[in-house]
């Protein structure tokens, strides 16, 4: 039975707390089919569903969570976890929000940091490094331009629920905390800070409601009572890889721009492709040219804009039918084509909305969470599919992470 349902607003964060839960072997599973039936699960303790809300309206995101949570609480599920992105994009206040409403609570715990990707929450204000939210890259987001740090404030856009700042120094006294109703924001900055916080919620035990990151959702096992398998199965990822780029985000451009420099090879999607306007052929010239690198290269990529540009947003759809819509479904397309080739048994795919096109092209809509090759890159599997998926949200790693994660599938990492 199902004793957790986690509510993810797009798929790679789905993918990434997902995984917190396989690698403790508890059984989960992940789907983007918001009208699953939930008494279907007999085995599984966690359900992760992506209800694809990132880029939709306020009034719009909050529907969909009361309408998910009203039927998971008539299925007897107690607890939730909403999933919220460390940068804090999305409707967040108006999720949290709807969560609480739907669920008939008064209090929710809210941590907002991830501390191995290093995002901080100090003093209410959210951090990437050293950098408040609102002073790094994020504020140039095409869609969503960051212009605020402080926590409380960005939930309380979206809401009027009360929102209440509980700082490190507070929850490391180790004292039982008098929790008000509304929304509790907990200050962090470390994994040890989340262990702190993880018994402070245990001491007062006044919380069924849940938000954050995959760091936190990994520390929640303890407050429920969920049952571990003795094993779970790992699959092995094996070389050559497929990297798929969809993400417009700086951090993947410069990733694929490093990779490209140390020899991986980039093959690029046309704009014309994506506004219908490419030849009838492109589909069958990708494959040739697909095929003549496979051989050569450990790993190849094929991306939706150049790695020394960006994407022509006039074939792309906006805020409230879901952020690059037309560009994701058209990609997902086209990679069922290199699927049926079966020339890559792992693939990596840059950007949420990304994976979402290629699954709903494949007509899948359930994922097995296995394993993480780093932290923030999950190892899924699509039952009675012989591939390994790998998700990566857009702004995630390092400018060398295509070359590091090829260097760990060398050595068996």
């Amino acid at each position: 039975m199902i004793k957790l349902l986690v509510i993810a607003d797009d798929l790679t964060g789905a993918c990434d707390t997902g995984v917190q839960f396989s690698r403790q072997n508890f059984p989960v599973l992940i789907t983007s089919n918001r009208q699953i039936d939930c008494y279907t699960f007999s085995d599984i303790e966690v359900l992760v569903i992506n209800i694809e809300s990132r880029h939709l309206t306020a009034d719009k995101a909050s529907a969909r969570v009361q309408k998910l949570v009203h039927s998971a609480v008539k299925s007897g599920i107690q607890y939730f976890f909403k999933k919220t992105d460390s940068t804090l994009r999305g409707n967040v206040g108006s999720e949290l929000n709807a969560l609480m409403q739907a669920a008939g609570c008064e209090r929710l715990a809210f941590v907002p940091a991830y501390p191995q990707m290093k995002r901080f929450t100090r003093n209410g204000y959210q951090y990437i490094e050293n950098k408040l939210l609102h002073e790094t890259e994020l504020r140039l987001d095409p869609l969503e331009p960051v212009t605020s740090s402080y926590v409380p404030e960005i939930i309380q856009k979206q809401t009027e629920t009360a929102v209440h700042l509980v700082t490190r120094d507070v929850y490391r006294n180790k004292t039982s905390v008098h929790f008000k109703d509304g929304i509790t924001v907990f200050d962090c900055e470390s994994n040890e800070d989340l262990v702190d916080i993880k018994d402070t919620i245990t001491t007062n035990n006044v919380f069924r409601l849940f938000a954050g990151p995959a760091a936190f959702a990994e520390k929640i096992t303890s407050l429920i009572a969920l049952n571990r398998k003795s094993e779970m199965p790992r699959p092995t990822i094996k070389l050559p890889l497929l990297f798929v780029n969809g993400s417009m985000n700086p951090k993947s451009l410069r990733q694929i721009q490093k990779a490209r420099h140390a020899g991986i090879p980039e093959i690029i999607i046309p704009q014309a492709y994506f506004s219908g306007a490419a030849s009838e052929h492109f589909p069958l010239d990708l494959l040739t040219k697909v095929e003549k690198q496979k051989s050569k290269h450990d790993g190849i990529i094929i991306s939706t804009n150049s790695s020394e540009s960006v994407i022509d947003r006039d074939h792309t759809t906006s805020k409230g039918d879901g952020l690059f819509q037309g560009v994701a479904d058209k990609m997902g397309m086209l990679c069922t084509k290199l699927l049926d080739k079966n020339w890559f048994p792992g693939w990596v795919i840059f950007g949420g909305d990304t994976i979402s096109g290629i699954l709903a092209a494949l007509s899948v809509d359930v994922l097995q969470p296995m394993n993480e090759l780093m932290p923030g890159l999950p190892v899924l599997t699509i039952p009675d599919k012989r591939l390994i998926l790998m998700s990566k949200a857009g702004g995630f790693g390092s400018e060398d992470l295509i070359l590091e994660i090829l260097d760990r599938v060398r050595k068996g990492l």
